[in-house]
């Protein structure tokens, strides 16, 4: 069943820091405390309203220092769960609202103009819009566990990205995409990111001193060994990675770069 959504004014200033609903609490209050009675002065049928003002003042306040303090709980809760990211076990927990806020944390760090939405109504296969350089970039999120993501899914981000003309698409899932749906991404300006990749990518935006960026982990290993690893299969380069599930989980291996659509892999030991 397709999620649906709708926004209202409160929810937009849900999705806004806490500090622009706290400050217009301040404008609103005393906008109405005490302009309004000097608008209305003059007015025998506007005055009785004037004459509540203070009254009108302080429920409107109190509404909006509450959405500035779940704005700032929201933050909070994305904050944290974006730093404690670390298997596809803690990815597939989240709910797929989290799982797009989650997203929208990933890409701000990464230096977009991110806008998502909340709340239910028809998506078009869109969950996030990206601005950066000018360019649009349409993201679809898929909180999947274990079900592959297939073409049709991402024919749906194709037809809102030319609906729309966004130049590109990103479609990020906790699981992983067919041969097909990564045959026809290739074609059509799309990226595919899976739970693994994701998690990669992840890893050294978060801010966590205990997190080890596994860019800084490849360099030093690289170094040491004074060569380039290249994939048995394929030939390209390979990047350092870390099992996240089965027996060897927390092991490190080598991994081709160019996953899922190659997937080969050299232990440790080369």
């Amino acid at each position: 069943m397709a999620r649906h959504k709708t926004t209202s004014i409160s929810q937009y200033l849900l999705l806004a820091p806490w500090w622009v609903s706290a400050l217009l609490a301040l404008f609103v209050y005393f906008g109405i405390r005490y302009g309004l009675p000097v608008l209305v002065e003059s007015n025998r049928l506007l005055k009785p309203y004037g004459n509540g003002a203070p009254t009108y003042a302080k429920y409107v306040a109190v509404g909006l220092l509450a959405i500035s303090l779940l704005s700032a709980i929201r933050s909070w809760r994305i904050r944290s769960q974006f730093e404690g990211q670390r298997s596809l076990d803690s990815l597939t927990a989240l709910q797929w609202k989290e799982f797009e806020d989650l997203i929208g944390k990933f890409y701000r760090r990464k230096g977009y103009q991110v806008t998502e939405t909340l709340g239910c109504g028809p998506d078009g296969g869109i969950d996030l819009k990206l601005a950066k350089d000018g360019a649009a970039t349409f993201v679809q999120c898929k909180r999947w566990k274990g079900k592959k993501v297939g073409l049709p899914t991402v024919r749906e981000l194709l037809g809102a990205m030319t609906a729309e003309r966004a130049q590109y698409g990103v479609l990020v899932t906790t699981s992983s995409f067919t041969v097909e749906a990564v045959a026809f991404a290739k074609d059509h300006s799309i990226e595919l990111i899976d739970g693994t990749t994701l998690l990669d990518a992840i890893s050294p935006l978060q801010t966590n001193q205990k997190t080890t960026s596994k860019n800084s982990i490849l360099d030093m290993t690289t170094a040491d060994l004074g060569t380039t690893v290249l994939c048995p299969k394929c030939g390209n380069q390979m990047t350092l990675r870390t099992a996240r599930t089965g027996s060897n989980a927390g092991a490190q291996f080598w991994g081709c770069s160019k996953f899922p659509t190659c997937k080969g892999t050299r232990d440790m030991k080369g």
